[in-house]
This record gives structure tokens, C-alpha cells and sequence, in this order.
């Protein structure tokens, strides 16, 4: 497998702890020194011990890697049509576009442009041309003439990548970027290394990079994220899942956040990097990153906002009732002035910015409330 060599991260902070924890840490490590031991090991030997600790277990994982412990959650399971009968003619589609044809991929009702040769039974296997390269859905064609389809796709979210479907070097570059019909032995070789990855899966070390948001990450980790968030959300099923940002809610387009640091310079096996990954919209992904005080009052007050029951949107300004000052309009544009008459028995709270309803949030409390003075509203009724 050409891939990076595996890099690890020392950890300086050693330098800046006491005694006192230096020793719980050795300890921990499974050392088991009696107080007079301890006596003879200065706080300089007792970092010394640590480190080369850690270097040799970095030096024994580094020659490890057929021993790796995977952790797979998502396991691909070959369909009947790749497995029963004889084997079907495979196509390679590879998308260096990998973007937009993940999109397509998650989009049940995708489909591909089908080349002329294509025939009943055929399979296209699809490779996203991210860094690394990596499997991602088996489409089986039905159909004759001109109503060839999709008749069912397989996602990959087990993280397969083009390096462990092709160790070799040659085969790896003569196949990379090609888009067409494989010859007979090629394809047999693919199918074969793709049942042997699925059933007895090889690591595959990166450095995943920084978040999107503040630096260049991994096109892989960001591709295989939202396959196995879709197969999670789907159980395995077929079709479109919403994926929405962990912190609001919010299914605007998500990106890639790692919970945890140093992923832009440790290597980890890929999936061990995954489990690592939050789906967060782009504001929520700024406040986790250093940010300055106003940023986060103009994302707060976009979460407060309930979204309009009309149209959806959270682009709403708050009403605010009574006779205001001269002052008031020009003071505060960021608010609707709704007048001294109030009709309802609970007054509106929001106006959407994109459609015009005012709308009010209530409790149960002010339903029972209002029930008593006129018609209950419901939650997150339109107020005229």
C-alpha cells in the first residue's frame, strides 16, 4: 500500500506537570514502583519513562498493521446479484467531481448517464476521486433499449479505498480515472478484491487534516462521514435520510467537525478518525472554533428564532407592541413595530422576513390562558 508514513504526536506537556502527576501517569501506564523506587527516579527519569513509553508503542503499531484492531460499525454486505450466478459485467465510473456525485449517490431517485454498451445485469461500481480515492456505491442496471435503470444501489459506507482494492502500485495507476467498461479478468480481480475487503477489511492510515472550516481536510473522511451517517439514519434501508447539525438542528449544508484535537497531524486508521466526526452546520461550526463575542450573539439569536410555520424560515424579527419613541425607529431597525391595537389574546412575537407571517410561540400555560379570553391558539400559530 503506497500510502504516508504513520506520524505520531509527543506530547510536551509533560514538561509543565509535577511530581505528583508525573507518577500517577507512570502508573497508569501499568509501572508498579514502591516508594523506595520512587525515590531513585528523578522527575527527569520519570518523563524519560513516559516518552519511551510512547515511542514504543508507536514503534510496535507502526509494524502492526495487518494486527490492527478495526472497528468497522457499518459492514458491507455483497448483494445476491453480485454473489449468485455468473459474474455480471462491470463497469468503473470514476467521479473526480466527487462533490456532486456523492449528492447524486444520496439522492434515491439519481440516476447515471448510461454509456451505449450498457446491458441488462450490468453493475457499475462508482469510485469518488476524493484524497484518498474511495468506494462508494454498486448499482445493478435492469431494464432494455431505452428504459435502463437503476434497479438497485448499494452504498458503500464501509471505508474502502482505492489503495486497499489495488495494493499494487501498476494496477492501481493504470485504472485510476478510468470511467468504462472493464475487461473480463480486470473485472474478476475487482470483484474478488472487493469481497475480500468487505469480508476481511485492511487499515488504511491518514491524517484526516483540520476541520473544513479553518483549514483543508479530508475530502475521504467528509465523503465516508455522510455515507455512514445516511446508513445509520436509514438502518440499512434504501433512501434518502435528512441529515441535520448536531448542536440546532439545522439541515442546511453540513460540514465536518472533529471532536477531538491533533487529527491534522496524528495518522489514524480512517475509521478510528470517523468516529471522531460531528455533522454541524456552518455557524454552529464557527462557535466551536475561536470566534469574537459578536459572531456568537448573531448566531444565538438566529437559534432563538422559531422558524415561521408558513414557509420554514428562521430569518424572523422579533414585534414589539405599544407607542414607541421618535428614537425607537431609528434606534433599533433589527425589530417590527406592531402598533397599540392588539386584537388577539396573545400577541404576535415574530414576523418572517421571507414571507410576512407574524406568528407567536406560546406554552401551555398561555393556551389555557387564552382559551378563557377567546379562541386557544396552538403552538407556533399564525397570528393575522
Amino acid at each position: 500500500m503506497n500510502r504516508p508514513d504513520r506520524r505520531y504526536w509527543l506530547d510536551t506537556t509533560y514538561d509543565r506537570l509535577d511530581r505528583m502527576k508525573l507518577v500517577e501517569l507512570v502508573r497508569d501506564l501499568g509501572y508498579h514502583l514502591d516508594d523506595d523506587e520512587l525515590t531513585l527516579e528523578s522527575r527527569a527519569d520519570l518523563i524519560d519513562l513516559l516518552v519511551s513509553t510512547r515511542v514504543e508503542a508507536e514503534y510496535d503499531a507502526e509494524e502492526a498493521d495487518d494486527e490492527y484492531p478495526l472497528r468497522r460499525p457499518v459492514t458491507l454486505h455483497p448483494p445476491e446479484w453480485l454473489t449468485d450466478g455468473a459474474q455480471p459485467r462491470l463497469h468503473l465510473r470514476w467521479e473526480d467531481q466527487w462533490e456532486d456525485a456523492l449528492d447524486r449517490l444520496l439522492d434515491d431517485d439519481a440516476s447515471w448517464d448510461l454509456p451505449a454498451t450498457i446491458r441488462d445485469g450490468d453493475v457499475i461500481l462508482t469510485v469518488l476521486g476524493c484524497e484518498p480515492p474511495v468506494l462508494a456505491a454498486l448499482d445493478h442496471i435492469g431494464g432494455s433499449g431505452d428504459e435502463w435503470q437503476v434497479d438497485d444501489r448499494v452504498l458503500i459506507a464501509q471505508p474502502i479505498t482505492w489503495w486497499s482494492l489495488w495494493p499494487d502500485q501498476t494496477d492501481r495507476e493504470e485504472l485510476r480515472g478510468f470511467t468504462g467498461r472493464l475487461n473480463a479478468a480486470t473485472a474478476r480481480r475487482t470483484l474478488r478484491a472487493l469481497h475480500a475487503q468487505a469480508q476481511h477489511p485492511k487499515p488504511a492510515f491518514i491524517t484526516a487534516g483540520d476541520c473544513t472550516h479553518v483549514g483543508v481536510g479530508s475530502s475521504a473522511i467528509e465523503v465516508l462521514a455522510r455515507l455512514q451517517a445516511v446508513e445509520g439514519a436509514t438502518d440499512g434501508l434504501r433512501g434518502p435520510a435528512v441529515l441535520a447539525c448536531g448542536t440546532c438542528g439545522s439541515t442546511d449544508p453540513l460540514e465536518v467537525h472533529f471532536d477531538r484535537p491533533l487529527h491534522e497531524v496524528v495518522q489514524l486508521e480512517i475509521q478510528d478518525h470517523l468516529d471522531d466526526v460531528a455533522h454541524l452546520c456552518s455557524a454552529c461550526h464557527r462557535l466551536v472554533h475561536p470566534h469574537s463575542v459578536a459572531s456568537q450573539r448573531m448566531h444565538l439569536s438566529q437559534v432563538a428564532t422559531p422558524p415561521c410555520p408558513a414557509c420554514g424560515h428562521k430569518t424572523a424579527r422579533p414585534i414589539v407592541w405599544g407607542m414607541p419613541s421618535s428614537d425607537d425607529f431609528a434606534n433599533h431597525p433589527d425589530v417590527i413595530f406592531g402598533g397599540c391595537v392588539i386584537d388577539d389574546p396573545i400577541p404576535a412575537q415574530w414576523q418572517c422576513d421571507h414571507c410576512g407571517e407574524q406568528y407567536v410561540t406560546v406554552t401551555m400555560t398561555q393556551l389555557r390562558i387564552a382559551s378563557g379570553l377567546g379562541q386557544a391558539r396552538p403552538t407556533s400559530a399564525a397570528s393575522s
